[in-house]
């Protein structure tokens, strides 16, 4: 049996592998700073909290963009999917909560699941950020299990 070698990486699959890397290391990183200190340097130095968020937003898009170049078109396609139809089915659900919220906020302690953001933003951008996380985890959750479904269909 004679082996073959492996193909070198190609650029954008190095800047996706090294950027997911330096994103994981940072998540880390920001997860453990202090949250006032955190705040405390937010409210001293906002530009500079603002252009490093611009800066991160940025890499990880450049990152998202090297990951697509670098798969094939199977995969491709099995992410477009996923987010057009989990993204759909977690924007149904945000739907629901919007307009179910008057009767749920009567079973649902809203003050609890907004407590952490509120001690770190404050009382009305706790609440705020409560709403753009649960868009977010929506969203996330929603594409996630539809891209577990698209590739178990495939098998």
């Amino acid at each position: 049996m004679q082996q073959t070698k492996s193909q070198p990486r190609s650029r954008p699959q190095l800047v996706m592998y090294g950027g997911l890397i330096a994103l994981f290391a940072l998540g880390i990183a920001v997860g453990l700073v202090d949250e006032a200190w955190l705040a405390r340097f937010a409210t001293e130095s906002p530009w500079i909290v603002i252009g490093g968020c611009l800066l991160l937003t940025a890499f990880a898009i450049a990152v998202s963009a090297a990951y697509m170049r670098g798969i094939d078109e199977l995969a491709q396609r099995a992410h477009y999917i996923a987010w057009y139809w989990g993204g759909s089915v977690g924007l149904t659900l945000l739907l629901f909560l919007l307009v179910a919220w008057p009767a749920l906020s009567q079973v649902v302690d809203v003050e609890a699941l907004t407590a952490p953001l509120s001690r770190l933003y404050g009382e009305p951008g706790g609440e705020f950020l409560g709403g753009v996380v649960a868009s977010i985890l929506a969203l996330t959750l929603g594409y996630f299990g539809w891209w577990v479904v698209y590739w178990l269909r495939k098998t």
